[in-house]
């Protein structure tokens, strides 16, 4: 999926970054589009992703960030619901961090730090984050998609649980 956010957000980086181009505004109109479809499938309502990653969720929540972003400051109309979700997302960074601001190392990560990229994200817009840290419970039924890693008779669950003291268990 965030290969597809990608696509539509270079989509938006173009169109809005180079309106000389003859295209610009139908490849903004096609990027938000794209955003879109993501921010609905690939979203869950308390921030998290499909992905199943802290590290991939810090990394789409960036794409969705500048795609707000970019849309916004350029006089464009933004996407539904896309700065709401997108503040939700960092939310969720911040909760999956460690102490250090590092992202909790599981599933199929990498290290970002996510205290600093909320720092930067809260300096250059409206989205803020509570800075408390809360314990928090994952307990999903995932519905499979035709077009997943999994067969479409499969249903995948998603547990986790995060201590207010930064430690996951």
């Amino acid at each position: 999926q965030n290969h597809v956010l990608q696509v539509g957000t270079v989509l938006v980086y173009v169109g809005t970054l180079f309106p000389e181009f003859e295209n610009s505004l139908e490849y903004i109109r096609i990027g938000k589009i794209i955003i879109k479809q993501n921010l609905d499938k690939a979203i869950f309502p308390d921030g998290g992703s499909d992905e199943d990653s802290p590290s991939y969720s810090h990394f789409i929540a960036r794409l969705y960030f500048d795609a707000y972003m970019l849309l916004k400051n350029n006089g464009y109309e933004t996407i539904e619901n896309i700065r709401e979700s997108t503040e939700k997302q960092y939310e969720l960074a911040y909760q999956l961090s460690r102490i250090n601001g590092k992202t909790v190392p599981f599933n199929d990560c990498y290290i970002m730090d996510a205290h600093n990229d909320i720092r930067i994200i809260e300096s250059v817009s409206d989205i803020k984050v509570s800075w408390q840290k809360k314990s928090v419970l994952f307990n999903r039924t995932v519905p499979s998609r035709t077009n997943s890693r999994y067969s479409s008779s499969e249903k995948r669950g998603v547990y986790g649980i995060f201590s207010a003291t930064s430690r996951a268990f």
